[in-house]
């Protein structure tokens, strides 16, 4: 099937989508770009006097992704930024996001690793977990957190999230019932949306 005439399904609640899209259900006013705006929004809390403990596991977590990445993934900070990483996911094989290439943004507290890090796709993908402002819930994220996890852990767990959705944290219900009542539409759905922004 060609890609444009693939019809992207009414959504109770906004999909992420490029502006401009022509597809039904999609006003451009209610179109934002990935990790901008909205409520969840980076946490903020106050920088302690000593943030050492901070940069010395992100300098230790940064050699060791270096010497030895996690399958399909890569991560790294930001210019001189320590508390500000940007990464990489490929597609997993075997799945409706195979070849495409899911960039996200890592932010870290001054507290880390006894806070977990806040982080967002910043490529369109249709998956029920995911929201229009790339944001998503994990586990290991949220209640989940421990501070023996690491960035490798943290990304090979959002890898396994393409693969699996967890239909018990949905954040776009509509992409869900897809997911559910006709996973070989939903398959075509996400492969075309993988072409489109994440090639």
């Amino acid at each position: 099937m060609e890609e444009e005439e693939m019809e992207v399904p009414e959504m109770e609640e906004v999909e992420m989508e490029e502006p401009g899209m022509e597809e039904p259900g999609m006003e451009e006013a209610d179109m934002e770009v990935p990790g901008t705006s909205g409520t969840q929004d980076a946490p903020t809390r106050p920088v302690p006097v000593d943030a050492s403990t901070a940069v010395k596991r992100l300098q230790k977590e940064l050699t060791d992704i270096t010497k030895d990445p996690p399958p399909m993934c890569s991560a790294g900070p930001v210019g001189n930024d320590i508390f500000t990483w940007r990464g990489i996911i490929m597609g997993p094989s075997n799945s409706p996001y195979e070849g495409g290439i899911f960039s996200l943004n890592r932010y870290f507290s001054h507290d880390y690793p006894f806070y977990p890090p806040w982080i967002y796709f910043t490529t369109w993908i249709y998956h029920p977990n995911i929201d229009r402002r790339g944001h998503f819930h994990i586990d290991i994220l949220k209640s989940q957190w421990s501070p023996v996890l690491t960035i490798s852990k943290v990304l090979l767990s959002i890898s396994s999230m393409l693969c699996h959705p967890n239909l018990d944290n949905i954040l776009v219900p509509s992409i869900a019932r897809m997911y559910l009542r006709n996973r070989e539409k939903y398959n075509t759905l996400a492969q075309a949306w993988t072409r489109k922004y994440a090639m």
